[in-house]
């Protein structure tokens, strides 16, 4: 009769072998309610330099003969490749879950993140994905962003300063709070603020840019701008340093 059992350990002393019941302790208790091992012979399972297995055959009818003992090495490397590569496989299935786990996490980020972002590649500036806030921002179905380059998305007049925005981010690598307009399909514009990062995702660079969508804190700042110079006083705005970081036409014109 024959058995195996899967182990790992180091391989640099396996070795088959071939023993007698009597000098061998695994024919002693605690196997006394089985058949009693009369004869044993084993022989590792080796992969590179580690022991992944054991095939071992039990109670010959006779004694090991040599040519028995060289089969039974064949026989444990035969098991071994059939071994790796089930383990292969094990390995496979696990790293492929696990991707699959992460991108499913990513994706419920991605969908829920509370902003417009978009996925471009970061060579080209083609877009690769973008979520709904996308969508709601450019007034684009994400099927008409996919493929689109991603300088298409903003004024046409401002190509050149959008072109070379894009390649700075992907060249650093990031971008925080970049300032930027956005060309929604009906025409309108939007005022955006972008953080953008650079990552691998399957095989290739991309940029991921994250649009705030800022149309209302602008519209508010020009209102309370335009309402500072019209009051015919002076306005200054210092830091928590007390240094000047602006002030309105009067009190330059109070000042000298």
């Amino acid at each position: 009769s024959s058995a195996s059992a899967g182990v790992e350990g180091s391989a640099s002393s396996a070795s088959s072998w071939a023993v007698s019941a009597a000098t061998d302790p695994r024919a002693a208790a605690p196997w006394t309610s089985d058949i009693k091992t009369r004869r044993f012979a084993g022989a590792p399972a080796i992969s590179g330099k580690k022991l992944i297995g054991m095939i071992a055959m039990v109670n010959p009818p006779a004694d090991y003969t040599p040519a028995a003992v060289d089969a039974l090495k064949k026989l444990a490397r035969v098991y071994a490749l059939m071994l790796r590569h089930k383990l292969a496989e094990r390995q496979q299935a696990d790293t492929e879950n696990q991707l699959a786990e992460s991108e499913l996490k990513y994706k419920k980020i991605f969908e829920k993140a509370n902003a417009a972002v978009i996925i471009a590649d970061a060579a080209t500036g083609t877009i690769l994905d973008a979520n709904k806030d996308a969508e709601k921002l450019t007034g684009r179905k994400r099927g008409e962003l996919i493929g689109l380059n991603r300088q298409k998305i903003h004024p046409p007049e401002a190509a050149a300063h959008y072109k070379k925005q894009f390649a700075d981010h992907a060249r650093k690598g990031l971008a925080n709070f970049a300032e930027a307009e956005i060309l929604r399909k009906d025409g309108s514009v939007a005022q955006v603020r972008i953080s953008a990062s650079k990552f691998r995702l399957h095989g290739r660079e991309v940029l991921q840019g994250i649009f705030q969508d800022v149309s209302e804190l602008v519209k508010t700042e020009k209102k309370y701008q335009a309402l500072v110079e019209s009051t015919g006083t002076g306005y200054l705005i210092l830091n928590s340093d007390g240094q000047v970081t602006d002030a309105n036409k009067e009190y330059l014109r109070l000042t000298g």
